[in-house]
């Protein structure tokens, strides 16, 4: 059985192959066109996620209000009974300021925000969202 040769355009002895080196150049650009979407799907779904999870902290600080009278001291004391687990802020935004008056500091570089007198719940970012919202004010 003969071997086939390829042409000497395609063929290097002493690196890679034109052909080979075309495919990986292809693979990089695809790569570098499919990381960005990820990352921005990525963050969408990030900040779905915790604007859900705020809703759902506000409306547990309304039923700890209506079943006993006075809104929580403190965001710690919705768990375990109004929320459990208690939801991190993810909002996929790097490097976004965060002021000091907080109540808890979650894990995912955010904060809630949580004034025991008014029973407000806010999300401790001066950033803006996807959609050009600053997030403090969702």
């Amino acid at each position: 059985m003969k071997t086939m040769k390829l042409p000497n355009l395609l063929r290097n002895e002493r690196g890679f192959s034109l052909a080979f080196t075309f495919l990986i150049a292809i693979i990089l650009v695809l790569l570098v066109w499919i990381i960005p979407s990820y990352l921005k799907i990525q963050s969408s779904a990030e900040q779905k996620s915790t604007r859900g999870a705020l809703e759902n902290l506000r409306k547990a600080v309304n039923l700890f209000y209506l079943q006993r009278g006075h809104y929580p001291y403190s965001l710690e004391d919705l768990e375990p009974n109004y929320v459990h687990p208690f939801p991190n802020v993810r909002l996929g935004i790097p490097g976004y300021r965060v002021n000091k008056q907080v109540t808890r500091v979650m894990v995912d570089s955010g904060m809630w925000y949580y004034d025991e007198s008014s029973g407000e719940v806010k999300i401790d970012c001066n950033a803006r969202d996807k959609e050009g919202n600053i997030i403090k004010d969702w």
